[in-house]
């Protein structure tokens, strides 16, 4: 499980330098993925302008200890800005943009929907609008 969420978090850096270094239409995206039994969601919401307001990610694991061992994990992490809270299986991160730029490094203003879109479908979700 560990092992799981360290390849996540490596690819998620690596998603997001593309989306640093690549650079537009809706208010919302969905990316659903399912991995080993367990599952995870993306919702990603924006502005008017195709700006990332919100991101909320979702991970349903098989069994409530894999997601309070995850859940115990992702709490040792330097989240400012995150909100991290765990129901049964469930475990979910929400924040918004500028938290999200500011964890990953990202030009807060390079954080647009295309962009956006890119980073979720190379993280391994399907993607819906």
């Amino acid at each position: 499980m560990k092992k799981l969420l360290k390849i996540t978090g490596l690819l998620a850096v690596i998603a997001i330098a593309l989306v640093i270094l690549s650079g537009c239409g809706g208010n919302k995206l969905v990316g659903t993925m399912e991995e080993d039994g367990s599952k995870s969601k993306v919702v990603a919401t924006f502005d008017k302008n195709d700006n990332l307001k919100n991101l909320e990610i979702t991970y349903e694991y098989k069994n409530a200890d894999d997601a309070k061992d995850a859940y115990e994990e992702m709490k040792k992490e330097d989240a400012e800005g995150y909100k991290i809270k765990r129901s049964g299986k469930k475990v979910t991160i929400k924040m918004d943009a500028k938290s999200f730029a500011k964890q990953t490094g990202a030009d807060e203003e390079r954080l647009t929907k295309d962009n956006m879109k890119e980073l979720i479908k190379f993280m391994g979700y399907e993607v819906k609008e």
